[in-house]
């Protein structure tokens, strides 16, 4: 099962600004996500 770290800025920006595009990528993987 492949997981994904993330850079700590990705998160802040997603957190902030809310993407909608990000946001649906963020909610598609949550699960693999450490």
């Amino acid at each position: 099962m492949l997981k994904y770290l993330l850079d700590t800025n990705t998160c802040i920006f997603t957190i902030k600004n809310k993407p909608t595009h990000v946001r649906e990528r963020f909610s598609l993987n949550t699960s693999r996500m450490c």
